[in-house]
């Protein structure tokens, strides 16, 4: 049974998740907007400067998402592993478990803005939009559930086969 706690950091981590959403919708938006009224000229992708900008996206991405989904992986075994059976975590792990995990979101949420502005200012080019659509999916592995902060939480017995 999951706790009010969990349901609780569940729903202050969604203000995030979806704060990442908006953000790309603004960006998006404003990209798009100030493309087509000639605001901002698109570069031409095999410029130098849009080699430059692939290669920031693409570093950016390749490096942000496993990083942050890793590093909190291992924060979330050491987070779990200083539980006992006749103690439970505190307020302050808690607090920094909601850190962290609002870490998490916001870095690897971050390449999907990114390649969004990217994919519009190099004249909609279509490998920019690929970067934004593997940072969507790496987005979506963040959402916060009162299933996996209960998952996160829990401590896995050493016993047990994981696949």
């Amino acid at each position: 049974m999951r706790s009010p706690v969990e349901r609780q950091i569940a729903k202050q981590l969604s203000v995030y998740y979806y704060a990442v959403l908006v953000v790309t919708v603004l960006v998006a938006v404003g990209m798009y907007l100030a493309i087509t009224r000639d605001v901002v000229a698109p570069i031409d992708p095999a410029s130098q400067a849009g080699n430059i900008i692939q290669y920031v996206v693409i570093f950016d991405a390749l490096l942000t998402i496993p990083l942050g989904l890793y590093l909190f992986k291992r924060f979330c075994v050491r987070l779990t592993q200083k539980i006992t059976p006749d103690s439970d975590l505190t307020s302050a792990d808690l607090a920094s478990y909601r850190r962290k995990a609002i870490a998490r979101i916001i870095v690897v949420g971050q390449s999907l803005p990114l390649a969004i502005a990217a994919f519009y200012l190099l004249g909609c080019y279509q490998s920019m939009i690929c970067v934004a659509g593997m940072s969507a999916i790496a987005w979506y592995f963040t959402k916060p559930t009162e299933a996996k902060v209960y998952n996160d939480l829990t401590p896995t017995n050493p016993n047990e086969e994981t696949y």
